[in-house]
């Protein structure tokens, strides 16, 4: 488990959205299962959430107006394991 304390609030709205487009992607892959692997369907499932998935980490706030963090890195999440 990572002791990484939030230090703005910026950080805390690219947490927040970070969050949404996790559960997004996980969204995504639960409905890709009920679709045939070999299916058009389970292909734009599977890529829409490896891009929802990936958002947190890609430079999504280009305008300064914006309050939150540019983006994420993998490093803020500590040390990730297959649970």
């Amino acid at each position: 488990m990572s002791d990484h304390r939030i230090e703005s609030i910026e950080e805390f709205n690219r947490y927040s959205i970070a969050v949404r487009d996790f559960e997004s992607a996980q969204r995504y892959l639960r409905s890709a299962r009920a679709h045939d692997v070999s299916s058009t369907e389970y292909e734009a499932l599977l890529f829409t959430a490896i891009v929802a998935y990936y958002r947190p980490f890609s430079r999504n706030e280009q305008q300064k107006s914006v309050k939150a963090m540019e983006r994420l890195s993998i490093e803020n999440f500590g040390i990730l394991t297959d649970s």
